[in-house]
């Protein structure tokens, strides 16, 4: 199993290395104690976040733009059961 180190910068991880040292990742966040993730790149392939008014990830997008991920959220809880 392969182990992965975290380094953190205040308050927030800023880079991801492998069992021998080697940065795998680097993130990037809004200048902010808690900042949202802005990127991340993994090894040359870099990733952008994008985010709604409340500061829930909406998008991914990729170096050339195109939308990777999509997620959407839902205000109503689901309990499983049919209403009438």
């Amino acid at each position: 199993m392969a182990k992965t180190n975290y380094i953190w910068h205040r308050n927030a991880v800023h880079a991801e290395t492998d069992s021998v040292g080697d940065v795998t990742a680097r993130y990037s966040r809004e200048p902010d104690r808690f900042g949202s993730l802005i990127s991340e790149d993994r090894t040359g392939n870099v990733s952008t976040h994008h985010y709604d008014a409340l500061g829930s990830t909406t998008e991914v997008t990729d170096s050339t733009e195109t939308v990777t991920d999509t997620f959407r959220y839902s205000g109503q809880k689901s309990s499983g059961k049919a209403r009438p």
